[in-house]
């Protein structure tokens, strides 16, 4: 993806089974509804600094995303359905090391508790 970017559009990547990691540039600021919804083998989603808001259902179904790293200080706004489906074993929401307790009380990312992780990015 270009760091020119700034948006990534409703079904953007929805059923992009061929998708195994992505790194969103830090020029995102926000990801639409279903944007990578279906992605069966994405297993790893790298979230830049500047991602303001991630809409609902852009990671869902998503079953063998197992790490998430999301390299913003303040957590991105999140919509009032989930980001993601149902819990994956092992799964890994890497946040920064001094904002752990903000991801863990931020509204929709406080869904994911046990899976916030501190992180040196």
């Amino acid at each position: 993806m270009s760091d020119g970017l700034t948006y990534i559009g409703a079904h953007a990547f929805q059923f992009c089974d061929s998708l195994t990691e992505v790194t969103i540039p830090d020029s995102v600021t926000t990801i639409d509804v279903y944007g990578f919804e279906y992605c069966k083998n994405l297993s790893m989603v790298t979230l830049g600094k500047g991602l303001a808001t991630i809409k609902s259902y852009s990671f869902y179904n998503c079953d063998k995303l197992t790490n998430i790293y999301c390299k913003s200080t303040t957590p991105p706004y999140v919509d009032y359905t989930s980001i993601l489906s149902v819990e994956v074993p092992g799964r890994k929401i890497y946040v920064p090391a001094e904002s752990v307790n903000v991801y863990k009380s931020a509204s929709g990312w406080n869904k994911y508790v046990d899976a916030i992780v501190g992180y040196d990015f």
